[in-house]
This record gives C-alpha cells, structure tokens and sequence, in this order.
C-alpha cells in the first residue's frame, strides 16, 4: 500500500526490501514492544497507585470535589 508505506521509516522500508524481514513480522514485533510496554503501565498501576489511593483517602476527591468525609469503606458482607 502506498500509504503505510511512506510512513514507515527508510531502515523498516530497507529491511522489507532486503527480504530480510517481512511486513508481517515486524507488524509481530511492533505489536510485541506495544504489549511489554502496556504490561510494564499496568505493573505501575497496581503495585504504586492503587496502593497510594487505598492507604488514604483524599482531603478532596480530585474528580467530584467531595469532602473526605463523603469517602465510604466498601462493605463486603455478603
């Protein structure tokens, strides 16, 4: 395609027409990169700012602009 072709960079465009790697292997690689990087955010996520939201809540909420007392603990008696 004409298109995605003049967007990808000289060294991709190089590599495709050596027959060293093919479209669909770096698509592979790309896809791979975007997955570790996605993992490495959610790994951030769960072990940094949910633990910093769950110790307290806050003095404001900074969505809604309730007060702390607004703020519940969820009951889990069922």
């Amino acid at each position: 395609c004409r298109r995605t072709s003049s967007v990808r960079s000289a060294s991709t465009r190089q590599a495709i027409s050596s027959g060293s790697v093919t479209p669909q292997e770096l698509q592979q690689r790309r896809t791979e990169q975007n997955l570790l990087a996605a993992a490495a955010g959610e790994h951030e996520e769960w072990t940094e700012m949910y633990k910093r939201m769950a110790e307290k809540a806050p003095e404001v909420c900074p969505v809604c602009d309730h007060p702390q007392a607004y703020f519940q603990l969820e009951q889990n008696n069922f």
